[in-house]
């Protein structure tokens, strides 16, 4: 095959999704017109082009060829000198061909990603992460990074502060989350971070997670305490009322020893026989569990008189957890029997006349909390049911 090729330049460099070309230049040696196919083989084939790739050529006549480069930004296609190859066949003489060589370097592109996995975690103690770094770059990285708070809440506990990555790979770091700092109870606490990766040729690379730091004591189990502080507290002062209403009852219907004859005890005609002393009433304890919510917003919990008695109310005895915020009040229709703030219980009412409630009506308890977690008063209503 009669043809001459020469290749200029025949090394190359190019950035990264950047663009490099050479010329290719063919001379028919031959005695008659010839047809010259051009084609890149080896890796570079992927991201080459020739143009033209097909060119026709009269004897002694002479064709430039243009052969352009264009590697992607990609981890898959690494730094360094990769070389190339162009094949030049010939119409007239399929079986023989022509190899030209050459070389592209490609340079260094440098980029990293980073993310908390998950992003957020709640916890009272510790929570855990992993700190997901990628190389998408075409080079190895050596990453250092360092992991902190705004407000210096919290502590960070890592296995390594560096890492090499080779390009494409990705590799998890563990970390632990601890607060500095635990509290019993109130709200969840949001306490965000930000960890920061460096490596030489880049910026600074940054990733943002948080922790919900929860209170030592649940809502929950907050709330159930205080209520059921509340009913113990009730549950004394009912036995303490009982006790004392059995003990004057005792006290009033011990017999007299007297030594005389028996009398008859008959009623005299027209006497009418003297009632018996009505057994006491236990208290009535209503037990309130009013959720937080805005000021001057009263939750009510009733107490029905049964239908076919009535109610005779003497004492209100209101009672409480500690640390509540907020109004109590005890009602009867459109009447407040008693209005006590919540941090000053417990607290009792002695009624001057005493309220007379028909069986059907209501006793109300009614709640205005302004705490963060439930109001668990206690209303004890002393008196007798008949």
């Amino acid at each position: 095959m009669g043809v001459e090729v020469s290749l200029k330049p025949k090394d190359l460099e190019v950035e990264p999704g950047q663009s490099v070309e050479c010329t290719l230049v063919l001379h028919n040696t031959g005695a008659v017109v010839d047809q010259f196919t051009v084609e890149i083989i080896g890796d570079t084939a992927k991201w080459g082009e020739v143009e033209p790739s097909i060119v026709n050529l009269f004897p002694d006549g002479e064709a430039s060829i243009t052969l352009k480069f264009s590697p992607l930004s990609s981890s898959d296609l690494r730094a360094g000198k990769v070389p190339f190859a162009v094949r030049i066949r010939s119409r007239e003489d399929p079986e023989g061909s022509v190899i030209e060589e050459g070389s592209v370097t490609i340079a260094e592109y440098k980029e990293i990603e980073a993310e908390f996995i998950p992003h957020v975690t709640s916890g009272s103690f510790r929570t855990r992460h992993r700190l997901a770094v990628d190389n998408l770059g075409n080079s190895e990285l050596s990453v250092s990074l360092k992991i902190s708070d705004k407000n210096d809440a919290l502590i960070f506990k890592l296995r390594q502060y560096a890492v090499n990555l080779s390009p494409g790979t990705t590799v998890l770091l563990p970390v632990r989350v601890i607060p500095k700092k635990r509290f019993l109870k109130g709200r969840e606490r949001t306490r965000p971070f930000q960890a920061k990766l460096a490596a030489a040729g880049i910026k600074p690379v940054t990733a943002d997670g948080a922790m919900v730091q929860r209170p030592l004591v649940p809502k929950w189990l907050f709330a159930g305490l205080m209520s059921l502080l509340a009913l113990v507290g009730a549950l004394l002062i009912l036995s303490a009322t009982v006790f004392k209403d059995t003990l004057h009852s005792d006290e009033g219907t011990a017999p007299s020893v007297q030594p005389t004859a028996p009398q008859d005890t008959a009623p005299s005609p027209g006497e009418s026989p003297s009632a018996s002393a009505s057994p006491s009433t236990p208290p009535q304890v209503i037990q309130a569990n009013a959720s937080p919510g805005q000021a001057g917003t009263f939750q009510e919990f009733p107490y029905t008189v049964p239908n076919g008695q009535q109610f005779t109310l003497t004492d209100i005895t209101l009672t409480g957890p500690s640390g509540s915020s907020g109004t109590a009040e005890v009602r009867h229709g459109t009447d407040t029997l008693i209005s006590q703030p919540l941090d000053s219980l417990p607290q009792t009412q002695n009624l001057q006349q005493p309220l007379q409630v028909a069986g059907g009506d209501q006793i109300v308890l009614a709640v205005d909390c302004q705490s963060s977690d439930a109001c668990t008063p206690s209303a004890v209503l002393s008196g007798s049911l008949s």
